[in-house]
């Protein structure tokens, strides 16, 4: 028998990898930019943010329990675990709090596209029946209430263009179930109801020109991940199967990112405009996600 020469050996290596990358073989890359929190083998949540493709741990000094990245300015605020809202600039490894965490507990950290302020979600003495969102400048520390009132006030979102969006619940056990609504803060301090339908509506993404919005919803059995006009019209499910889907995150591109639970953790999925969503890799033990997040900053203006 006649045995292959090594230049066709190494031409049946090289044909063999271009097949394997063909059929999807090659990991899929993050999205630049891209933001979260995971819960990690020694049991204890890391902060990452995405550099070339990879999820990349970023030391912080306290464990995250929500976070938000600003890529262009490089900062990383987040909740510590011990309630006080930190900022961390990645360039220096320079770390400050914000606020200690006392009567009012804060939560859901959003940055501003210009990365000069944070939307939070404050709750009045650790209670989330009253919760309204506040603005958090940066530069000096001033607070603004930006929503608050009749009903819970969570969730928000920053857009591009201008406006806020977040969730209220409206109704608690008193009408047999949770339901959980979508708003936008219009520029102009106006609050817009979205879309009111009886279901939760959770954890809005919204595009960075304002004009869709993406989310959780669990209006068709269990969590999926929805898609909606800022008008609140062309609604749809993206996402189907049997496992909740969670936690939207859209990209410049129209990518969507979300987690989808397993029973044995989390994985995250992108969805590409055309495609069927597709599992990323995950830092090594990484077992758990939250804050899955992408900063609308990354897109060009409208």
């Amino acid at each position: 028998m006649t045995r292959p020469s090594a230049t066709a050996i190494l031409l049946l290596a090289a044909l063999s990898a271009w097949a394997c990358g063909a059929a999807g073989g090659t990991p899929a890359r993050w999205p630049e930019g891209a933001a979260f929190a995971g819960l990690g083998g020694d049991g204890r949540w890391h902060a990452y943010v995405v550099r070339d493709g990879t999820p990349r741990r970023v030391r912080t000094a306290t464990e995250p329990r929500g976070l938000s990245y600003h890529p262009p300015r490089r900062l990383l605020a987040y909740v510590g675990a011990d309630g006080s809202v930190r900022l961390l600039a990645l360039a220096t490894g320079r770390e400050r709090v914000l606020l200690r965490q006392g009567r009012d507990a804060y939560t859901q950290p959003a940055f501003a596209p210009d990365g000069k302020a944070l939307y939070l979600a404050r709750l009045p003495q650790g209670a989330s029946a009253h919760a309204g969102v506040v603005r958090l400048h940066l530069a000096d520390g001033r607070i603004e209430r930006v929503a608050g009132g009749d009903g819970a006030h969570l969730e928000p979102a920053p857009d591009g263009a201008g406006s806020v969006w977040l969730t209220r619940i409206e109704c608690g056990l008193e009408c047999g179930r949770l339901v959980q609504t979508l708003w936008r803060l219009v520029p102009g301090g106006r609050l817009r109801p979205v879309l009111r339908r009886r279901g939760i509506a959770r954890e809005p993404a919204p595009s960075a020109d304002g004009r869709l919005v993406y989310f959780a919803a669990d209006y068709t059995g269990p969590y999926k991940i929805w898609r909606c006009t800022a008008e609140g019209t062309g609604c749809a499910a993206l996402t189907r199967g049997p496992r909740p889907d969670l936690s939207p995150a859209v990209a410049a591109d129209g990518t969507v990112l979300f987690v989808r639970l397993g029973r044995d953790g989390h994985r995250v999925h992108r969805l590409r405009p055309g495609h069927d969503p597709e599992p990323l890799p995950l830092p090594a033990g990484v077992r758990r996600i939250r804050s899955l997040e992408i900063c609308p900053c990354l897109a060009r203006p409208p």
